[in-house]
């Protein structure tokens, strides 16, 4: 019997990175893949989980912050776990926006894919590792990493832990447009690790 109405501040409020690492809802998260969002307009902390939303796309107009939103979660994933949880593939065309992570291990490649050529062998790669994935998982009657992990031969260490494993590409039509010659390729690669690679 009631009707809300919701009236912006006269002045946008910062909400910064550190405020949110810092909060019980980010470091009680048992997800490795989880990052912090930002705040809902009652001023608590939104977590979110790659895992639940396997596909993300950050789209925006040119300074709206696409790449800062990449940076804190990237950041938010290197708090959260070890290289042996979350390893990282970063694409960056524009060779600037991921220098920051080259050499760190959580890194699958130890630098940040710059060329377009490399970024195709990396797709093929992802590809096989998730089919590969899937094979382990059938072998072992589960569907899922996590149900893999959880299991006691990988918990006693017997057989090694299987990691999430997350690509990200910053200026995608970038990409897709510098490789011209590729770019079926590379969107059927895309489209098929999208489609299946969630479970894996």
């Amino acid at each position: 019997a009631a009707i809300g109405i919701e009236v912006p501040n006269k002045e946008a409020g910062s909400v910064s990175l550190r405020e949110l690492i810092e909060t019980d809802a980010f470091k009680n998260n048992t997800s490795p893949i989880a990052f912090a969002a930002g705040k809902d307009i009652a001023g608590k902390p939104i977590i979110a989980d790659i895992a639940k939303m396997p596909h993300l796309l950050i789209a925006g107009a040119t300074n709206s912050g696409k790449s800062s939103c990449l940076n804190s979660l990237l950041i938010g994933f290197l708090f959260k776990s070890s290289p042996a949880d979350l390893r990282l593939i970063l694409i960056d065309p524009k060779r600037v926006e991921f220098t920051a992570y080259n050499g760190l291990p959580h890194m699958y490649i130890p630098n940040a894919i710059t060329d377009v050529a490399e970024a195709i062998n990396a797709f093929k790669w992802a590809h096989a590792e998730m089919d590969r994935r899937f094979i382990e998982l059938q072998k072992s009657q589960v569907r899922n990493i996590q149900e893999y992990n959880d299991m006691p031969e990988v918990k006693s260490g017997k057989i090694e832990k299987m990691c999430y494993i997350v690509i990200i590409v910053d200026e995608l039509a970038n990409l897709m447009i510098s490789s011209k010659e590729n770019q079926k390729t590379l969107e059927e690669l895309i489209m098929d690790i999208a489609a299946k690679a969630r479970a894996a």
